[in-house]
């Protein structure tokens, strides 16, 4: 439903225009009224106005200034001068400076009907060509490279996705890619390179990189690539043509391949790019199930250390990654905290208990493992509580059984049933506060999070869920203990840190990512929460690492 607004300095005229209009039948959702254009621009910033009717004299600023402000920063909204016929000459220039029409006073209802009307079909025209799936095509392939990088990134990190989603990105990205496909992984680090004195340098590097890789494997190998949150380059690799890639065989001539290959990229980077590169290369696993623990082996090969002078490709041997005590389904995406920051109970009753399976393990690490789930679980709690202004010693005195003092010797059968216990007491004290407004604030974060890149007024997140504007800010505040708007910034600040760390994206095209068109207010908003600004948050990531 659009929303219009009447800007006249004399109240009758205003609402006098404002009930003319035939509402229901435009398919207006709310008429606004303002008196000044200083009014008008705050209405404008609060409220998804899409048509202004504006007079073209006014005491405080005139008609023209206002829609050259209005132009300035809404630049799809309509605006129709309202005039008087002494000043016609000046509602032509208003048509110069984009005005969608003009309305000679008195307005007449047949005459504005048709006038909003025609404006409203023009609006929803250009809103419609915007959210089209040919403009939104156009957008996706801009940012495709990007969204490759990212969605391996998640396949890494062992986040988990239903077969037919994975099915279909793949499908989009052409990546050809499928369910029980043999692939190898390879690990690329920069040891040296005297061409790589600053992050500039060092950014064109890796981009070098990538493309010398590219090239090296695309005649034996389909190609896909992104770089860690270490700041690793990483390649996943499938034979092309070869469908029994896991038999002996197989496995054999294609990592005889992946080696001539990997041979071939370092010869190449220390020729054209001065570039000293260790690759880490797994064995051959089958795609997507075993892509984490491939990457998992090639870490592994780096922590150990293990690369004898002057070698420059590593075999990284498996059984790396069958350290003890390490719960992988504990660490991988969705992540404790942030299943705790939309209150989703099932998914974190899910983790706990696909983690504590592993706790029966023969491989006497049971007390250890047992722990590190208490201690991951014990800490997630203790920051979802802190959060709402709430003490864990009170929270967990709610609990019945024993005290968690002892919970290092808990079996795992009851360290399940606490676990249980807590989330069915925190699912209880959310189904008790009234009128669904958990639920809401639920719905909402989830909103916002699917919509970081996108202009979120308070306004439009009202709406969403049905609520007034500032009611919403006191719900909120007073259900999570943080504001709303500084829950929104946070979220779109880790955003921007997570693509810092993991990719290689410019600096504003970050900004944009997360809902920042202005460069200068991303990187200030950014100090001010890290205390440093973007690119030496970056920098810093990558010397740690």
């Amino acid at each position: 439903m659009i929303h219009v607004m009447i800007v006249d300095d004399e109240a009758q005229i205003a609402h006098g225009i404002a009930a003319l209009l035939p509402c229901e039948e435009l398919g207006i959702g709310a008429v606004h009224v303002a008196y000044s254009a200083e009014e008008a621009l705050r209405k404008l910033a609060d409220s998804p106005i899409g048509i202004v009717l504006t007079d073209i004299r006014m005491p405080d600023c005139d008609g023209i200034s206002l829609l050259k402000a209005i132009k300035e920063r809404w630049k799809r909204t309509k605006v129709i001068m309202l005039t008087g016929y002494a000043d016609f000459d000046y509602a032509k220039e208003a048509l110069q400076g984009q005005a969608t029409d003009y309305l000679l006073k008195p307005v007449r209802k047949d005459t504005l009907e048709k006038t909003v009307g025609q404006a409203i079909e023009q609006l929803r025209g250009e809103w419609e060509e915007i959210a089209s799936a040919e403009r939104a095509m156009r957008t996706l392939r801009t940012y495709e490279p990007e969204l490759k990088a990212k969605h391996l990134n998640d396949l890494i990190a062992g986040l988990r996705m239903a077969e037919s989603e994975l099915a279909e990105k793949l499908a989009w990205f052409g990546l050809p890619y499928g369910k029980g496909d043999g692939c190898i992984l390879l690990l690329a680090r920069t040891e040296h390179s005297e061409g790589a004195e600053d992050r500039e340098d060092a950014a064109l590097l890796a981009y070098g990189l990538e493309n010398i890789a590219e090239e090296t494997f695309s005649d034996d190998f389909h190609f896909w690539r992104c770089r860690d949150a270490h700041g690793h380059l990483v390649f996943l690799v499938k034979p092309v043509g070869r469908a029994d890639s896991l038999s002996p065989e197989g496995e054999r001539s294609a990592i005889r391949d992946a080696e001539r290959c990997a041979v071939l990229f370092h010869k190449h980077a220390e020729q054209f790019l001065k570039a000293n590169v260790t690759l880490y290369m797994s064995g051959i696993g089958e795609f997507p199930s075993e892509v984490p623990d491939m990457y998992e082996c090639t870490l592994s090969a780096i922590r150990d250390g293990s690369s004898p002078q002057g070698q420059f490709l590593i075999m990284a041997d498996e059984a790396r990654t069958a350290e003890p005590g390490y719960l992988r389904c504990l660490h991988e995406p969705p992540l404790l905290r942030h299943l705790f920051e939309i209150g989703d109970w099932d998914a974190i009753r899910d983790k706990m208990n696909r983690a504590l399976e592993y706790t029966d393990a023969p491989d006497g690490s049971k007390t250890e493992q047992s722990a590190e789930v208490y201690l991951t679980f014990a800490a997630a709690l203790c920051t979802h509580l802190h959060k709402r202004g709430r003490r864990l010693t009170e929270f967990l005195g709610r609990v019945p059984g024993p005290s968690p003092d002892s919970a290092f010797l808990w079996t795992p059968v009851r360290l399940k049933s606490w676990i249980s216990e807590i989330l069915d007491l925190l699912r209880k004290e959310g189904d008790e506060r009234a009128g669904g407004r958990t639920d809401a604030i639920v719905r909402l974060q989830q909103f916002i999070a699917e919509r970081l890149a996108e202009d979120l007024s308070l306004q439009r997140m009202a709406d969403y869920i049905y609520m007034h504007p500032t009611h919403l800010s006191k719900i909120y505040k007073k259900e999570t203990g943080e504001g709303i708007s500084e829950y929104l910034t946070r979220l779109r600040m880790e955003r921007a840190a997570q693509l810092l760390g993991s990719t290689d994206v410019k600096i504003y095209e970050i900004g944009c990512m997360t809902g920042y068109l202005n460069a200068n207010y991303f990187i200030k908003v950014f100090r001010r929460q890290f205390g440093a600004t973007p690119q030496e948050y970056r920098e810093r990531l990558r010397r740690d690492s």
